[in-house]
């Protein structure tokens, strides 16, 4: 399983697709509100989606069309936190 925002680079967000389409993997979309102050929120939401198997998360660091950044080492901390 494959977690992937909706804010990434678009030729990402394809090449997602593509492998869903070709691969057959399972793509979990996290719908950010945006922009967000709130760190909690934002770490909320990414690891509510994360289980067992979870193989790959693609953060987009910077947010290239509103400045929004995400907290990706705190995003990192907690799932490293999370037991299955």
């Amino acid at each position: 399983m494959k977690c992937v925002d909706k804010t990434g680079y678009p030729n990402m967000i394809g090449a997602w697709r593509q492998g869903k389409k070709r691969e057959g993997i399972k793509l979990v979309w996290i719908n950010l509100e945006l922009p967000s102050e709130d760190d909690n929120y934002l770490v909320t939401q990414y690891t509510n989606a994360f289980t067992s198997k979870t193989k790959v998360v693609q953060i987009t660091h910077m947010i290239n069309w509103i400045g929004q950044k995400i907290p990706v080492k705190k995003i990192a901390d907690e799932a490293k936190k999370k037991k299955y």
